[in-house]
């Protein structure tokens, strides 16, 4: 394959052009490509932090990736190529959810070894847990915030973001001090911001990391993404089954072993290589029609 003129638009702040995701990926499969800042370029490679792609007319293909809780249907008359979280059935969307994308940059094969601990190393662990974390400081989703204080009533959750933040002071706000911090609790409050089918962020993957039981909310759909035996599935349970499951977790060591020692991802469930290797294989198709 020729070489490829890449442009990037419209991600956070501090992403960087050169070094990230996608060039990862052209560099696994040996793509050739130069990322420019100026003049024309064969792809445009665009996030969702802003408008200017709609300025940029000088590239051959455009494409977006959506991290965020937005709907891919709002930009199919913009783009040739859609990355996102959705399961709209279009032929310019892809499903490449934020969590899949988080889990290929810290290694798969890593990520799946978190929970490696035998019974009884286990058991010394748990003994040593606090009861429960949560790590927040976006204020606007009440349903989270009430389970917040639900949870409390079985014991005292310790809250470290700036909202209900009961320890008197902040993590860092770097994702490495919270899943550190985590690792002393026995379950991590693990919230999207808000619910859409598909839309699962890094925090469910954060819990896991963290050594105990992701409690999460947000896509109804995480048991086809999870094995929802691992960890507590509120979508699925609703809140007073997941509060008592909680209460007795709590109090019953052998139940918190049985949902630590299930597969993060089951043997029925579709492997995570599997995922990337289906992605892999879009995307270099995309390209194809690139040049």
């Amino acid at each position: 394959m020729k070489q490829i003129k890449i442009k990037f638009s419209d991600f956070w702040y501090g992403f960087d052009p050169k070094s990230n995701f996608w060039t990862q990926v052209l560099d696994l499969a040996k793509i050739p490509y130069e990322v420019v800042f100026s003049g024309e370029a064969d792809l445009l490679i665009s996030s969702v932090f802003g408008n200017n792609h709609l300025q940029i007319n000088d590239c051959r293909k455009k494409m977006i990736w959506i991290g965020e809780n937005i709907r891919a249907s709002n930009y199919y008359n913009h783009f040739d190529k859609i990355y996102s979280f959705d399961y709209e059935q279009n032929q310019k969307n892809y499903r490449l959810p934020l969590y899949l994308i988080d889990m290929w940059e810290r290694d798969i094969d890593i990520f799946l070894k978190y929970r490696s601990k035998g019974k009884e190393e286990l058991k010394e662990d748990y003994s040593r847990r606090n009861f429960c974390i949560f790590v927040c400081s976006n204020p606007n989703y009440s349903f989270r915030n009430i389970f917040f204080h639900r949870m409390n009533k079985i014991s005292i959750v310790h809250s470290y973001g700036r909202l209900f933040n009961n320890m008197g002071f902040d993590l860092p706000r770097d994702r490495e001090s919270k899943v550190k911090k985590s690792a002393e609790y026995r379950f991590s409050i693990c919230f999207e911001n808000g619910t859409s089918d598909g839309y699962v962020t890094e925090k469910i993957n954060d819990g896991f990391r963290a050594g105990g039981i992701p409690i999460y909310y947000g896509s109804p759909r995480i048991s086809e993404e999870f094995n929802e035996k691992s960890f507590i599935n509120v979508n699925s349970i609703g809140v007073e089954k997941s509060l008592e499951l909680v209460e007795n977790i709590q109090n019953d060591f052998e139940l918190y072993y049985e949902y630590y020692s299930q597969p993060i991802i089951s043997s029925e469930q579709k492997t995570l290589e599997d995922r990337f290797r289906e992605f892999n294989e879009d995307f270099l198709s995309f390209l194809g029609t690139v040049k």
